[in-house]
């Protein structure tokens, strides 16, 4: 996940992962040691994207504002 919000490529190195949904951006692969192909996936940019997948990232700056509001 820290790869993804950092807009980088990442390689699993595991049969699952949790985050199935960076998978279907195409920024993650999975890589069952016996069988991958990290070159290829690495090489390909076309194929990854990396929009906001679980907010708009403003979160802070929204309370950060409402608090000196109150305050």
């Amino acid at each position: 996940k820290e790869a993804y919000y950092a807009g980088k490529k990442c390689v699993t190195l595991r049969n699952e992962t949790e985050w199935t949904e960076i998978l279907h951006s195409g920024a993650n692969i999975l890589c069952p040691l016996a069988d991958c192909s990290i070159d290829k996936f690495l090489s390909d940019k076309a194929n990854a994207s990396f929009k906001p997948l679980y907010s708009d990232m403003e979160a802070s700056n929204i309370i950060t504002r409402y608090l000196k509001e109150i305050l």
